[in-house]
């Protein structure tokens, strides 16, 4: 799937289930990180997050990605506040 799945499925309002990345507000048990999860793709965007049931092992790699890449998104988030201009700083965009 690429970008023009994506945006076949927003023209013809498919409601097709496409992998997309997007923050997380709390599925698979993450916020304030974006991952690429399975979206239902329409007209208005995203209309909802396909949660897909992990297996064991699928939940303890996907911590172990999440532990990996969390420092790093904290280091830029505290280097876009202090240095970066008001007008792009995290939420700002």
């Amino acid at each position: 799937m690429g970008i023009t799945d994506m945006c076949r499925a927003i023209a013809n309002d498919a409601g097709e289930v496409i992998p997309c990345s997007m923050p997380l507000e709390g599925e698979y048990g993450y916020r304030d990180m974006a991952m690429s999860v399975p979206v239902v793709l329409g007209r208005g965007g995203v209309r909802e997050v396909v949660e897909l049931a992990l297996e064991q092992d699928e939940t303890e790699r996907l911590e172990r990605s999440v532990r990996a890449i969390r420092p790093m998104i904290e280091y830029v988030d505290e280097y876009l506040k202090n240095h970066a201009p008001q007008t792009v700083r995290r939420g700002k965009l």
